[in-house]
C-alpha cells in the first residue's frame, strides 16, 4: 500500500490542489496549487494536511495590514502607565519618548498654549501621579533656586516691581 494520496481538486484554506508537482528534487510530494487570489504557488502535501499552509502568501499579508497599531488586541487609545505616571501616544512632541510623553505635561501645555521650557517642570499637587486634572497640576520653574511655584514667582516679582520699578507695572 502506497503512502501517497492524490490531493487534486482538495481545498486547504484559500488553495485549491490543481497538480502534482513533478520537478521535485526532495522526497517529499509537492503539489501545484491555485490560490483563491489568482496566484499558483508549489507547496508540500505535508504542510496542506496539517494546515500550515493556506494561501499563497496572500492570507498573512491581509492580517498584517489589518494590524494596524488602533486595531491591536492592548492598544488602549494611545495611553498607558509607566511608573504611576499616565503616558499619551504623542511621536509628533518635542518630548516624545519613544513616541510616548507624560500627560501632565500635555495638559499643562494645553492650559498655558505653548510647550514648557527648559527649566520647566509640572507637579501633582496631591502627589498622585496618574491624577492629571488641570486643577491637580502646577507649573514650576527651576530659573529661580532648586525649585518653585511660578504663580510664587509672579506674586514675589510684582512686589518687587512695585516696590523698586513701579513704573514697569501696568495699571493694577
Amino acid at each position: 500500500m502506497s503512502k501517497f494520496s492524490d490531493l487534486v481538486g482538495q481545498v486547504f484554506g484559500r488553495l485549491t490542489v490543481l497538480s502534482k508537482f513533478t520537478k521535485n528534487k526532495d522526497k517529499n510530494t509537492n503539489w501545484t496549487c491555485l490560490c483563491s487570489c489568482g496566484n499558483k504557488v508549489v507547496v508540500r502535501g505535508s504542510c496542506l494536511k496539517s494546515g500550515n499552509t493556506k494561501s499563497c502568501g496572500c492570507l498573512a499579508r491581509e492580517m498584517a495590514s489589518k494590524r494596524s497599531i488602533g486595531n491591536l488586541y492592548n492598544w488602549k487609545g494611545g495611553r498607558r502607565e509607566s511608573l504611576g505616571y499616565v503616558l499619551v501616544y504623542s511621536p509628533d512632541h518635542p518630548r516624545a519618548n519613544k513616541k510616548y510623553v507624560f500627560e501632565h505635561i500635555l495638559k499643562m501645555e494645553e492650559k498655558i498654549g505653548r510647550f514648557l521650557v527648559r527649566g520647566e517642570t509640572v507637579h501633582h499637587r496631591n502627589g498622585i501621579k496618574n491624577d492629571n486634572r488641570i486643577e491637580n497640576l502646577e507649573l514650576w520653574t527651576k530659573n529661580h533656586g532648586s525649585g518653585c511655584r511660578v504663580e510664587d514667582i509672579i506674586k514675589h516679582s510684582t512686589e518687587m516691581l512695585m516696590l523698586y520699578a513701579p513704573h514697569l507695572l501696568k495699571d493694577k
